[in-house]
């Protein structure tokens, strides 16, 4: 399921809250996902002051969503895991995927990345990064004809 996907259904659950007044990357967001981290709703962070994107937080804040991401009960959830940690199967190669959609240069400074505490040195990214390469161990790129 994709993340566009996964999204979609939350909020026909109505798993999702709304955060449509403007927030600032540096302190305030972390500060409201922090309200919300024990079995909260996903945050929308809808307006992010200084950036066109919004934020998507506490997608994965409880089992239940992590189930549902996956297709799954809970009571196979902890057998999926196993499943995947010792049997990863590879990725499907496709031409074309809504991955695809956007293509433009790499440019982390257009995405609001937070600053989580005063004493933090700058912001940063605390989970969820991955650098994938394809089974020949080439960087993919999407390709438009």
């Amino acid at each position: 399921m994709s993340l566009r996907s996964f999204l979609k259904h939350m909020e026909e659950l109505g798993e999702i809250r709304h955060i449509k007044d403007e927030v600032s990357p540096k302190f305030e967001i972390s500060y409201i996902m922090k309200s919300f981290d024990i079995n909260g709703p996903v945050l929308m962070f809808e307006h992010v002051k200084g950036y066109k994107n919004k934020i998507a937080a506490n997608v994965c804040g409880t089992r239940n969503r992590i189930c549902a991401a996956l297709g799954i009960s809970q009571t196979e959830l902890y057998q999926r895991l196993l499943d995947a940690c010792r049997s990863p199967r590879r990725p499907e190669i496709v031409e074309d995927g809504e991955v695809c959609e956007v293509i433009e240069k790499p440019d982390l400074s257009k995405f609001p990345i937070l600053t989580h505490f005063e004493r933090d040195a700058g912001a940063y990214i605390t989970s969820a990064v991955v650098h994938a390469k394809g089974v020949d161990r080439k960087n993919r790129k999407c390709v438009h004809s």
